[in-house]
């Protein structure tokens, strides 16, 4: 029989805190293939002999709906189930253990302190030690399955494989588009990415071991588990480094590269069902007093209380990638290959927000995903543009013709101010693809703006105003092939700042002043009188609302 028994997995330093309540006779004799995170409704996500983990999340309190829940854990052939003592489940009924017990289920009850997350790692590296066998370990390798079994970090990781061959390695994480290990070759292949893209692309479908990618110094191993490409190991090869590697020991570090992947999955997911709830919840307005929010995202350990941007986020195109996807690859099922995707902008949307020192709650629903960016500091929409470049990079590996389009909008105050800025976020998502098309972003403040404008357009005072202050200037650069209304734009945009505006347009002074002279002369208006100004400002933002995407 493969897999721990459960009995060995509780004696594991992370679980001592468990505390067996039904089941203690079966526990030498259950078998531990896999560990997850499972919250209500439990549905095909459960497998055979398989230790679950809950928080009884969307039990509400409520007993006989946790029964329930239990019994699904023990109809689909789980290990054991344990479940984390808290605002979801104050205590475990006992009528629920004596079920249990009747039922030879394993339940166990955990502090709610105790992170999934090191529960995840620990008992993930256990088995896959178990599994390869001592036989085939060697004391580096097992070194590395040890740091991974307490770090964790995929940097400390890929950083271990490079002391273990004394080669610098580099990993290419292919769901984030992130890259991990040391940081000279890092840089290198940031900064050669395009060359490299392709050369990644190849080796995601090439599984060989034994006879891996070269490209230049660079021996590239592809990292997979079960069909699925996690990313690209690359190690570079000096022209003085003579020794190859070995087989076994390429077969083993590639083994170990997969389960940090997989750990880091894992645990993310652990932390994404009770994430999913929140955002969700918050973003429908379900907390109507701060007391009530703060009870529930103190123990989830969310700041609520910070800065915060909404992003709300579609897929436009999604039937069609799913089918032309289907027609490169291996076929997968629908689900499967969203959940894929899904994942993808998950953790690079976290990993973006990381580096640029936001909080990020972020979840998948109906289609649609939903952010909010948090910071100590004040954040405006548009600081978030590059997390969001980020996203689009990480998806062009695996999908170059994918169309995101993005709805952007600021904090609301107040508690049920999460919910306004959700409904902000996605009005602007929608008008804004209505209006221009997907594959744009569209700040809130920006679409309000624009339909402000757009009714002035049927006002025939408004138009003639337009015509009689702008018709002269835009028949002039058409004429012509000038641009002065750009420059007029630009010049208004940087608050009459000639300077400023001449280096914005790349003109020397005397040119910029020439163009401003000859706007005045155009117009009609004098670009001195803050009268005038106004006039030429409305004007200007009206013709640019008559022309989406410019």
């Amino acid at each position: 029989m493969n897999g721990l028994t459960l009995a060995e997995v509780l004696s594991l330093d992370v679980l001592a805190p468990a505390t067996v309540l039904a089941g203690n006779d079966w526990l030498d004799h259950r078998r531990v293939e896999w560990i997850s995170v499972i919250e209500t409704p439990v549905e095909d996500f459960v497998r055979r002999d398989e230790l679950v983990l809950t928080t009884g999340l969307g039990c509400g309190q409520d007993s006989q709906t946790l029964l329930c829940f239990v019994e699904e854990i023990m109809q689909a052939g789980a290990a054991g189930i344990a479940i984390a003592i808290g605002p979801h489940v104050p205590s475990i009924p006992q009528e629920i253990v004596s079920a249990a017990e009747g039922w030879h289920l394993p339940l166990m009850a955990l502090p709610w302190d105790v992170r999934f997350s090191d529960i995840t790692r620990r008992v993930v590296t256990e088995i896959s030690l178990h599994t390869v066998g001592p036989t085939r370990v060697s004391h580096p390798v097992r070194q590395l399955l040890e740091r991974l079994a307490h770090v964790g970090d995929l940097n400390a990781i890929v950083e271990a494989v490079s002391r273990l061959w004394d080669v610098p390695c580099a990993f290419y994480h292919a769901q984030s588009a992130q890259w991990y290990g040391v940081q000279g070759l890092v840089q290198q292949c940031i900064a050669e990415f395009d060359r490299l893209k392709p050369w990644l692309h190849r080796s995601r479908a090439h599984q060989s071991i034994d006879e891996p990618i070269r490209y230049q110094a660079l021996e590239l191993l592809s990292i997979s588990s079960q069909g699925r490409w996690y990313g690209t190991l690359l190690v570079h090869r000096p022209p003085s480094w003579g020794t190859e590697l070995r087989i076994a020991d390429r077969e083993l570090v590639c083994h170990v590269m997969a389960l940090a992947v997989l750990v880091e999955n894992t645990t993310t997911h652990s932390d994404d069902r009770a994430q999913n709830d929140f955002v969700w919840r918050l973003a429908k307005g379900e907390f109507a007093e701060w007391d009530q929010l703060l009870a529930v995202a103190g123990p989830l350990h969310y700041d609520v209380t910070q800065y915060y941007v909404c992003v709300v986020g579609r897929m436009e195109n999604l039937e069609g990638l799913y089918r032309y996807s289907q027609t490169l690859w291996n076929r997968q099922p629908r689900d499967q290959w969203e959940e894929t995707l899904v994942d993808v902008v998950q953790s690079t949307l976290r990993a973006s927000a990381q580096r640029a020192n936001y909080g990020v709650l972020v979840t998948y629903q109906r289609g649609e995903w939903l952010a909010y960016f948090l910071s100590a500091k004040r954040i405006e929409p548009t600081m978030i543009h590059h997390c969001l470049d980020e996203v689009h990079k990480a998806l062009a590996l695996h999908l170059p013709e994918v169309i995101i389009s993005w709805g952007i909008a600021g904090a609301v105050p107040g508690v049920r101010g999460f919910h306004q800025s959700f409904a902000h976020a996605r009005l602007a998502l929608e008008r804004g693809v209505r209006r221009e098309g997907g594959g744009r972003r569209f700040v809130y403040e920006e679409v309000q703006e624009n339909q402000v404008l757009e009714r002035f357009q049927w006002d025939t005072t408004i138009q003639e105003l337009v015509e009689t202050t702008m018709g002269a200037l835009a028949t002039y650069d058409q004429q012509h092939g000038t641009d002065l209304l750009h420059t007029l734009r630009a010049y208004l945009h940087n608050r009459t700042n000639v300077s400023l505006t001449a280096r914005t347009l790349h003109l020397h002074r005397q040119s910029l002043l020439y163009r401003l002279n000859k706007i005045e002369s155009l117009t009609g208006r004098s670009l001195d009188n803050a009268d005038d100004l106004f006039v030429l400002e409305l004007c200007v933002r009206i013709l640019a609302s008559q022309m989406p995407g410019k």
